[in-house]
């Protein structure tokens, strides 16, 4: 894939740089697309140095709707790295389950669910950084030398860059690999169906281990130049 395709974030920080990418409705935090991209660049550098990402390496998360979030995407899409958004609302076994079926590298909680993790032995084995730790790193009023812009590691169409988890309802829960090529398509399609383009709005309210958040309500905005509201 060619960097600009792949790389959304950096491609709007070029073409509207001011544009206001995304808002936290409920802090008053909010990021254009310039500061979006730094900011991704700044964290694609630290995984991949701090943390030791590289292309396939799957990040799991656990938290609620942030702002952290998108720059963890936005740094996923330069990584060719996979993000795995956790289901908070499950119990401790079941995110200990989630966690050995998906073999992340690295574990990302935010502080209200720590008990969740200090109660699951796949999470113990893990190397975690705690979200406030990340928000803190990701300040936009620092700079950095991470704020170089991050070589982007290519992807191929059929590499994943989400595991989506089912809700588990007869069993198990199932994750879902959703691919670059997926992630295209279906930001082209939801576009094409909203008339979604560089003009568009939209506010997310749904959780960040669903792909109605995401797939819908996020990232085709976010491919097409728009704006995206966050709430809990």
């Amino acid at each position: 894939m060619q960097a600009l395709q792949q790389d959304w974030i950096a491609k709007w920080a070029l073409f509207s740089p001011d544009n206001l990418a995304v808002k936290d409705f409920d802090t008053g935090r909010a990021f254009s697309y310039f500061d979006l991209n730094r900011l991704a660049n700044r964290l694609a550098h630290a995984l991949q140095s701090d943390w030791d990402i590289q292309p396939g390496d799957r990040i799991a998360v656990l938290a609620e709707n942030n702002l952290e979030w998108i720059i963890l995407f936005s740094a996923c899409q330069k990584m060719n790295a996979i993000l795995v958004p956790l289901n908070y609302r499950l119990a401790a076994a079941e995110i200990n389950y989630l966690l050995e079926n998906s073999g992340p590298k690295l574990l990302i909680t935010s502080a209200n669910f720590q008990e969740k993790v200090d109660q699951s032995p796949a999470a113990q084995a893990l190397e975690q950084w705690p979200l406030e730790a990340l928000s803190e790193f990701c300040n936009p009023e620092l700079q950095k030398p991470e704020d170089r812009p991050f070589p982007v590691h290519p992807a191929q169409e059929d590499d994943p860059v989400f595991i989506l988890y089912t809700s588990g309802t007869t069993g198990f829960p199932k994750g879902a690999l959703y691919t670059h090529k997926m992630l295209f398509w279906n930001s082209i399609n939801t576009a094409l169906r909203l008339i979604v383009n560089s003009e568009s709005r939209t506010i997310n309210v749904m959780p960040p281990f669903h792909t109605g958040g995401w797939n819908v309500l996020t990232t085709p905005y976010l491919h097409h130049g728009g704006f995206v509201g966050m709430l809990n």
